[in-house]
C-alpha cells in the first residue's frame, strides 16, 4: 500500500525555504522593532555622553580645589593640573577672572549629537545652555 507524504507540495515535491509572504511578514516585524529601538538607543547614547561630560567637569573642579588647597590659587590651564582638555565628545576650558575664582565649561565637539554646554565654577554653581543661545539656565538637566 502506498503512503502519502504529507510534507510534500501539491505535485509531490518537498518544499524548502520560506514563502514570499512569510519573508515579508518577518521583515515587517524586524522593521517595526528597529524603528522603535533606534530612538530609544539614540536617547540613551546622548544621555550617557552628557553624563560623561558632567563627570569630567566635576573631576576638573575637584583637581582645581585640591590645587587651590596646596597653592592658594586656581590654575589657568588644564595642563597645569594634568587633566586633558578634551575627550571624544567635549572640549573643556577654564576661565580665571582672578586667581581666586574659575569657570569651567564643557562644549560639545559635535552639536549634532550633543547640543548643551555645561559649566561650573568655584562656588559649585552648575549652569547649562543650548548651543546657539546666550541664556544660561541653573543646574544641569
Amino acid at each position: 500500500m502506498l503512503m502519502k507524504d504529507h510534507s510534500s507540495g501539491h505535485n509531490g515535491t518537498l518544499q524548502r525555504g520560506f514563502s514570499l509572504v512569510e519573508l515579508l511578514v518577518t521583515l515587517t516585524i524586524v522593521g517595526i522593532i528597529a524603528s522603535t529601538a533606534m530612538p530609544i538607543y539614540t536617547a540613551y547614547a546622548k544621555s550617557s555622553r552628557q553624563a560623561l561630560g558632567k563627570a569630567h567637569l566635576s573631576k576638573i573642579a575637584i583637581a582645581l580645589e585640591q590645587h587651590f588647597t596646596r597653592r592658594r590659587s586656581y590654575e589657568t590651564t588644564l595642563e597645569q593640573i594634568d587633566i586633558p582638555d578634551s575627550d571624544r565628545w567635549f572640549n573643556y576650558t577654564i576661565t580665571n577672572p582672578d586667581r581666586y575664582s574659575y569657570l569651567i565649561q564643557a562644549v560639545p565637539k559635535h552639536s549634532t549629537s550633543l547640543s548643551i554646554i555645561y559649566s561650573t565654577d568655584q562656588a559649585n554653581r552648575l549652569r547649562h545652555r543650548e548651543i546657539g543661545t546666550e541664556n544660561w539656565s541653573p543646574g544641569w538637566p
